[in-house]
């Protein structure tokens, strides 16, 4: 898929998933470096895989990502797993991982996993802060490329 447009702002690219129990994910690109993923019902192994292989394709110094799993009550813990072990291999190039939930399961794993990537990850219990961190971004990588256009 393409440029999508969503909530006004121009998204480079789009990948929507859903499994047979109804839990679906969202990939989108919304800036150069800067990924968001919206994940609802339960996140599962293949979901975290989507995740990791749509981080893969572009992974950039000073990547961003931002996952909104404010609907996500659970996980595999083989998922917490995946997600962990990819930040950590691309530590170098990974700024900062932004994760919006209210489920206190997902609060500990993200917790946990904190430790094993040197706290990049950044909690957020509320919508406003999260997107007020993903609009910054979307910015910074704005201003970024049209540094580097004119420079």
């Amino acid at each position: 898929m393409g440029r999508v447009r969503t909530s006004g702002v121009v998204t480079l690219r789009e990948e929507k998933y859903e499994d047979e129990a109804g839990n679906t994910l969202v990939a989108r690109e919304r800036a150069p470096g800067v990924l968001h993923f919206v994940a609802t019902g339960k996140l599962t192994t293949p979901m975290a895989e989507r995740i990791a292989a749509f981080s893969d394709a572009r992974t950039t110094p000073g990547l961003a990502s931002f996952h909104d799993w404010w609907r996500i009550g659970a996980y595999d813990s083989k998922a917490r797993y995946l997600l962990t072990r990819w930040a950590v291999e691309n530590l170098a190039d990974l700024q900062a991982a932004h994760i919006l939930t209210r489920s206190r399961l997902v609060k500990m794993g993200v917790s946990v996993a904190n430790i094993s990537v040197g706290g990049i990850g950044r909690l957020h219990e509320g919508s406003e802060s999260f997107e007020q961190a993903l609009h910054a971004a979307m910015s910074a990588s704005r201003r970024g490329r049209l540094e580097r256009l004119s420079g």
